[in-house]
């Protein structure tokens, strides 16, 4: 059996046990601001030793520590306990240029996760995130909807008002594609490769042939509503004759 282990600056965070047998496996993970930052994984072997710890140890980062951090416009602060989370917020008039009041940045291996900036409340500052989809800036006012493969944007572009950028959306794009065949019809329109969700079209019969059903069908989810019939008026009047409908 294998003692348990001493990793100074870690924190198992699996495969913790009372007693650890031969192949028993622990993954271990620095604590903040030491390296490695991935988890680790030692085993214990068949001599009771345990294998991948030789230099392997937490090592703290004190040589890569960030610069001195300021705010153009705005001002920081950070906590004892955390040196490598500053915090900051604008000056009045001025806002974070990710879109909140207030946001923080952190320090990794000597530089910070991003430069906090105040911009003007009146100015748009970064590009909101769309679901299934991305924005491309053509200018400090308008961005370009790209939505992914399967999806369609409501609108191809968005624009800034009032230092606000507008809701991007990317929805499903659920099409029907070319309606139903129906003998003996013709439909009052030009035929698309698509139709939009809730498009609508109508069949016409031919010269003497009569419409059965509702002449209007519409896309629905993807899916064309119950097509008409055209049937002969001559056969109608065949059977009301012989039948004396």
């Amino acid at each position: 059996m294998c003692a348990a282990p001493n990793i100074p600056n870690a924190d198992i965070f699996r495969g913790h046990q009372q007693k650890y047998r031969i192949d028993s496996r622990i993954e271990y993970k620095c604590h903040r601001g030491f390296e490695p930052e991935e988890p680790f994984e030692i085993i214990c072997d068949y001599q009771g030793q345990w294998t991948g710890l030789t230099g392997r140890q937490c090592v703290f980062l004190a040589a890569k520590s960030c610069p001195d951090l300021s705010v153009e416009n705005g001002f920081t602060h950070s906590q004892s306990s955390n040196k490598e989370e500053i915090f900051y917020s604008c000056n009045t008039g001025y806002k974070p240029f990710t879109g909140n009041w207030w946001d923080s940045v952190t320090c990794s291996k000597g530089s910070w996760s991003d430069e906090p900036r105040c911009i003007r409340k009146e100015d748009c500052g970064a590009l909101p995130s769309v679901h299934h989809g991305k924005l491309i800036h053509r200018d400090r006012e308008t961005a370009e909807v790209e939505c992914d493969p399967g999806f369609i944007s409501t609108e191809p572009f968005i624009k800034c008002t009032n230092g606000r950028w507008e809701t991007p959306v990317c929805k499903e794009d659920v099409r029907c594609g070319i309606p139903p065949n129906v003998e003996n019809t013709v439909i009052t329109s030009k035929p698309e490769k698509f139709y939009p969700d809730g498009s609508s079209l109508t069949y016409i019969c031919r010269s003497s042939y009569f419409i059965s059903g509702e002449r209007t069908v519409s896309c629905h989810n993807g899916t064309w509503g119950k097509t008409p019939t055209c049937q002969d008026e001559g056969i109608l009047k065949y059977f009301k004759t012989s039948y004396r409908f």
